[in-house]
């Protein structure tokens, strides 16, 4: 599994209604909410691919690393729980915004 695409922690501050649709569409999709967010910034990752390939490092790699499906299962494997962004991510690896 390419670095880049270990999972860290993240915590952000959203406003309640965006909490409440990703636990909705969780609930919906019979997943957990990190399933729900991590397709979305896929899809996000996907839109700027050509941008970000030159600014981060391993971007590149990680776009052309199979498929989502491949990662949801490698997720799954190593214990992936709702709420849990910390799958992949060493106990001192935190992404913090705000």
């Amino acid at each position: 599994m390419p670095e880049a695409i270990r999972l860290v922690e993240l915590r952000a501050r959203v406003p309640r209604y965006q909490k409440e649709m990703l636990q909705w569409l969780a609930r919906r999709n019979q997943t957990s909410v990190d399933d729900v967010l991590t397709r979305e910034l896929e899809d996000v990752a996907c839109a700027y691919a050509e941008e970000l390939s030159s600014e981060i490092e391993g971007f590149q790699e990680v776009m052309g690393w199979g498929s989502r499906r491949q990662f949801h299962a490698e997720a799954r494997r190593r214990g992936a729980k709702a709420l849990d962004l910390r799958v992949f991510a060493s106990p001192r690896e935190t992404i913090s915004t705000g």
